[in-house]
């Protein structure tokens, strides 16, 4: 299950399966705003670049990463390397405090014979379509945002249907994963055009949240944790709850007891599905941040 409106009382499955950015609201028009966080533009993004021996039967995590202490000098090159972590199959990833830095750095490993690079793969941007008409089917889709918003001169365009995320009687809105070059042109338009109505298309971020535990990263199907409420954060369900006044977050609460330093704590006086919880954005950044854009 995915999340993202801010309700005390959720409603249908699909309503839930995910929060737009709401970009036209607070920034200027897509042809002219940057993508969301994620590039060079604005406060740098940490990125990150994998780092793996030629020879992994013979070379460890470990040796790679004393190998690039011994060949790289990140004060001469001048970039910033936040941390380095050994991951299975002697594997070493490494987070760059921007694409730059990361770009500088590939390109002086490219120069060591015992190490291979690659960047992490990354999810494609998704897009809400509001007020599609009920007569257009979802195999349509495609074939008519490329054709009547003249977006031919895209180079393998990427249109899939995700979810409808809901409905009306004569329309619904769908969510659509894309392409990076048909999100910046279909954000440009603002107004698609499909068949004899125009639609408008809107950032769109998935957030996958388990409705039982409240947990983020899994869904209730697969939780084995006990019943949460996403108002007080007692062990029961919403539904069942006496304090619709004392709003409590249990993710807020949970990441609290790893939180030494006092003045650091998050505030925990808002409902688990409040898209102002702490616990929220932070999840939602680190999604931005794993998007191509």
């Amino acid at each position: 299950a995915l999340v993202a409106v801010e309700k005390v009382n959720p409603r249908s499955y699909s309503q839930q399966l995910a929060t737009s950015l709401n970009y036209r609201r607070n920034l200027p028009p897509p042809s002219q705003q940057p993508p969301p966080p994620g590039g060079d533009r604005g406060n740098p993004v940490a990125v990150k670049l994998i780092v793996k021996p030629t020879d992994p039967n013979t070379f460890s995590a470990s040796d790679v990463r004393k190998l690039m202490k011994e060949k790289i000098d990140p004060k001469t090159l001048h970039v910033g390397i936040n941390r380095m972590k050994e991951l299975a199959n002697n594997t070493l990833l490494v987070e760059c405090e921007s694409k730059s830095d990361r770009e500088v750095l590939q390109k002086e490993l490219s120069r060591v014979d015992l190490v291979t690079t690659e960047l992490p793969k990354m999810k494609l941007p998704t897009l809400l379509l509001n007020y599609v008409p009920k007569e257009v089917e979802d195999m349509e889709l495609k074939d008519l945002i490329i054709q009547q918003n003249n977006l031919n001169h895209i180079e393998d365009p990427e249109i899939t249907v995700k979810f409808t995320k809901r409905k009306f009687q004569d329309s619904r809105h769908v969510v659509i994963e894309v392409s990076p070059e048909v999100r910046r042109e279909m954000l440009a338009l603002q107004r698609i055009k499909l068949n004899w109505n125009v639609c408008r298309a809107e950032d769109f971020i998935l957030i996958t949240r388990c409705f039982k535990c409240l947990g983020y990263g899994h869904n209730s199907k697969y939780c084995n944790s006990q019943q949460k409420c996403s108002t007080c954060s007692g062990d029961h369900d919403w539904k069942e709850c006496d304090n619709q006044h004392s709003n409590q977050c249990i993710n807020c609460i949970k990441a609290n007891k790893y939180i030494q330093d006092s003045n650091k704590k998050l505030n925990t006086n808002h409902s688990a599905v409040s898209e102002e919880c702490p616990r929220f954005k932070r999840i939602q950044q680190i999604v931005i941040n794993k998007t191509e854009y």
